[in-house]
């Protein structure tokens, strides 16, 4: 919004015309305090153009700085919406990752548990059963169970015997 104010050419040819009609000793006077006056108008008209201009150039700069800033926080929150996101599907694909080798691991258990539980029910021979009924192969495996020392070069009638002293 600029604002106009009458020049000190225009206060003069206004000023010129009352001066005209004064006698001659107050037009003098008047004259001076019009030269006084004119010079502290042009001054003040100066210092308050100068003011404008510095807060139009105070206000631009304030302006420039707050779509600065503006634009600096939009692409940190950016970053940082960002950051989360890839960090959100970090931990996923290691969640996943994770998922899967329990998944295994767990698979892997109960097939163990599966395998132990049909040898368990399969024609072995059960702890009621006599050794003497048992295969050599049947006898060396649960000789082995024990921990028995070299028991592929015992008899059938020496693993019986072992087996039952252990």
């Amino acid at each position: 919004m600029a604002i106009t104010f009458p020049t000190s050419a225009d206060l003069t040819s206004r000023l010129d015309e009352l001066e005209a009609r004064l006698p001659a000793v107050p037009a003098r006077i008047f004259k001076l305090q019009r030269t006084v006056a004119a010079t502290s108008y042009d001054r003040t008209l100066a210092a308050f153009e100068a003011i404008v201009s510095a807060t139009t150039a105070f206000l631009a700069t304030a302006r420039t700085s707050g779509k600065t800033v503006t634009g600096q926080a939009r692409a940190a929150a950016e970053d940082v919406v960002t950051t989360a996101r890839t960090g959100a599907n970090t931990v996923a694909g290691q969640a996943s990752a994770q998922g899967k080798k329990v998944a295994e691991a767990a698979e892997r258990t109960a097939t163990g548990l599966v395998d132990q539980a049909i040898d368990a029910v399969e024609d072995a021979p059960s702890s009621g059963t006599p050794y003497e009924q048992w295969t050599k192969a049947e006898l060396v495996e649960r000789a082995k169970e024990l921990k028995i020392v070299g028991p592929t070069r015992m008899s059938k009638a020496e693993l019986i015997t072992t087996l039952r002293a252990a």
